[in-house]
């Protein structure tokens, strides 16, 4: 009997082993804090980038009219900058009567855009190397309000002083992205609905020079935009956030 619990006590300790060095760990409220800060950094970014000024640059070159300083290449594709971040976008699309078009024009009513950015975002508060890609998927282009939806992807490793604490915080965030019907009013510019779902697996870091991983967790979230151009992001159904779609700064709620 005895060999038999030290037999059972040696297979827990491998069990609690393995889970250890799985790297799985529980988010902390400062670990939400964080995270929502640093996500809220591509939501909005300055000179009208990230995730909003993805959907900007796709409304207006599926209409045929690129923002300023973009610069056409061949088969549709475009490129610029925004904040020191590199956009790429490809744009397929299509007429009233679900014809492909031979260029994208005022009189598209769907269109398909692929994504892509990556650089070094720098802000007073944050610095960051950024790895995106998503196609996204355009409609009712003939209304004031288009509708966006789609999936993507995100690489993203920060370094930036914390909102809430006097501490510098260093994470590497991978993460997934679901669009569901995000709504972009066309004049003047604004989005005024649908949600953003991301899935992040997160490691937050000892410090950006050593690269050590301090924990690692994942974080379901969902970011949801209101009629009055505000936007809530919600991380694991439990901590709330408001993020001001101008500037990006972020609140908790």
């Amino acid at each position: 009997m005895k060999t038999l619990w030290l037999n059972l006590g040696s297979l827990a300790l491998m069990v609690m082993g393995c889970a250890s060095s799985g790297g799985g760990s529980r988010a902390t409220d400062a670990d939400y804090d964080d995270v929502a800060q640093a996500l809220s950094s591509v939501v909005v970014t300055g000179d009208h980038g990230g995730e909003t000024g993805s959907f900007y640059d796709a409304t207006q070159l599926a209409l045929g009219t690129p923002a300023l300083g973009f610069a056409a290449g061949a088969s549709g594709r475009f490129q610029g900058k925004h904040a020191g971040l590199t956009y790429e976008y490809t744009t397929m699309c299509k007429d009233g009567g679900g014809n492909a078009m031979s260029s994208c024009d005022l009189t598209t009513a769907a269109a398909t855009v692929t994504v892509s950015w990556s650089g070094n975002l720098v802000t007073p508060n944050l610095t960051a190397t950024a790895t995106h890609q998503a196609e996204l998927r355009l409609s009712a282009l003939q209304s004031n309000t288009v509708s966006v939806s789609g999936d993507g992807n995100f690489e993203f490793d920060t370094h930036f002083q914390s909102a809430w604490r006097q501490v510098q915080r260093d994470y590497h965030l991978g993460y997934t992205v679901a669009y569901q019907d995000v709504q972009v009013r066309r004049v003047p510019l604004q989005v005024v609905g649908g949600t953003v779902s991301y899935t992040i697996d997160a490691e937050r870091m000892v410090s950006s020079a050593n690269k050590h991983v301090d924990a690692s967790f994942r974080i379901a979230s969902n970011l949801e935009f209101a009629t009055d151009g505000s936007a809530q992001l919600t991380l694991d159904g439990t901590h709330q956030y408001a993020i001001n779609l101008v500037s990006g700064a972020v609140a908790k709620r």
